[in-house]
């Protein structure tokens, strides 16, 4: 999440959610607005795959390390939550 951006006229400073999902390219797949100037970007990069993949492998190995949530676990834009602070 990125917040304190520029400040919109009459309204609050811009803010951006960034959820990244594993994809084979680097790719945005959508650009939303739920409420003014705050945006909310999904995108897809193999960036996000290598963490998926390493914890994977882990856990054949009996690794102890705490586990990645995986990209089900990411809220959706019907789940994005809204927070007062913004």
């Amino acid at each position: 999440m990125y917040t304190g951006g520029t400040k919109c006229w009459n309204g609050p400073d811009r803010s951006v959610k960034l959820i990244m999902t594993c994809g084979t390219v680097n790719e945005i797949v959508s650009v939303a607005e739920p409420e003014k100037c705050e945006y909310v970007f999904k995108m897809q990069t193999p960036a996000a795959c290598a963490v998926l993949e390493d914890d994977a492998s882990n856990e054949e190995q009996g690794s102890s390390e705490e586990s990645v949530p995986s990209t089900s676990d990411v809220e959706s834009d019907d789940e994005v939550k809204k927070h007062d602070e913004l």
